[in-house]
């Protein structure tokens, strides 16, 4: 993760997790009080005020995660943290930092044929996903 992401790991840390409690509670608990996170699968606890919330979803979820966020100053977004659990080849260390064309620059006709259509979809997905929120 890079600076500026903590907000953003955190959010999608309590949304994986509340989403497990509440959809596999005979699997997992969340301790409140304590901050803790039980995962009777792999029986295993999470400390959530000591470990840090990637490092959480690394451990409980096994999807891959990339969060994109706006950059003020372009206002494109960039990959600034992400969890990336597939052995596709896919270099975390690599993509982080860049915009949506740069991290799919290998991709052949990408810049000519996709890459408008995929920063506008990107962008009104995350639109309406804010405006969402807000309602």
């Amino acid at each position: 993760m890079l600076p500026g992401s903590e907000l953003a790991c955190k959010e999608l840390m309590e949304m994986c997790l509340q989403f497990l409690v509440a959809r596999y509670p005979q699997y997992f608990d969340l301790d409140t009080e304590n901050m803790l996170f039980h995962n009777r699968i792999l029986g295993t606890t999470n400390n959530l005020k000591e470990t840090p919330p990637l490092q959480v979803v690394l451990d409980n979820v096994p999807e891959d995660f990339a969060l994109m966020l706006r950059d003020p100053e372009s206002g494109f977004y960039r990959f600034r943290a992400g969890v990336i659990c597939s052995a596709l080849g896919w270099n975390l260390g690599s993509k982080i930092g860049k915009r949506l064309h740069e991290i799919h620059a290998p991709i052949p006709d990408y810049k000519e044929k996709m890459r408008f259509s995929m920063d506008r979809l990107f962008s009104r997905i995350v639109g309406s996903f804010l405006v969402g929120i807000r309602c």
